[in-house]
């Protein structure tokens, strides 16, 4: 009997033991959010419908065999739009964009927010900035930092290479609100070369759709 009881709890616990390590091995496949490269647009729904629910959903867009899904949710206390990229029905690029929510400057201190969290996971990395200011950057306080940022006087891009993923966080201006955006793109070459083609396609036929 003992014996018997014994066998029961050792299966339960390989039982648990194998679960949670099918989630820490499943984790570290995810390329952005709970998804990873390669997934349908339908097992991606599935899984922004549990982070941010029905509502979440604001618009698809489509031309040809590329898709974008566009959501809604809000991270780290900022509010974002998030989008994933589609070609034949495989998710191989995603983002984050911004919303201004009629600060102009708000964006800017998002951007800062977002380059904490992505150093504090990937690592320092080297920013790249286009200064078209008549200073340099040392010589600007924050405040005007930001109004040359707004304005498209200042671009700051920060990436991190991963094994399977390139993210860039880019901060710039449009004159009218500092724009930040996290994108996360495949290195798959395989995907990568369905998406040119598909792009490529549907350039060539763009014209012949209209008729």
């Amino acid at each position: 009997m003992n014996r018997h009881f014994n066998g029961i709890i050792l299966m339960a616990m390989i039982m648990i033991l194998a679960c949670i390590m099918s989630k820490q091995v499943h984790a570290k496949d995810f390329n952005f959010r709970d998804t990873y490269w390669g997934m349908s647009s339908k097992d991606v729904q599935d899984r922004e419908f549990e982070k941010s629910g029905l509502l979440g959903l604001l618009e698809v867009k489509k031309h040809g065999n590329i898709a974008e899904y566009i959501y809604a949710d809000t991270i780290a206390e900022i509010d974002v739009e998030i989008t994933y990229v589609f070609v034949n029905d495989k998710l191989f690029g995603a983002k984050y964009d911004c919303k201004p929510s009629g600060d102009p400057y708000k964006c800017f201190g998002d951007g800062a927010t977002m380059r904490e969290i992505l150093e504090r996971k990937y690592g320092k990395t080297k920013v790249d900035i286009l200064n078209n200011t008549r200073h340099k950057l040392n010589e600007l306080s924050g405040t005007e930092i930001a109004e040359a940022t707004r304005l498209g006087l200042l671009f700051f891009n920060y990436s991190w290479s991963l094994p399977e993923t390139m993210i860039t966080l880019d901060i710039h201006g449009d004159s009218t609100n500092v724009k930040t955006s996290v994108e996360y793109g495949t290195t798959d070459e395989k995907l990568l070369k369905e998406l040119d083609y598909e792009e490529n396609n549907y350039e060539e036929n763009k014209g012949q759709n209209d008729f």
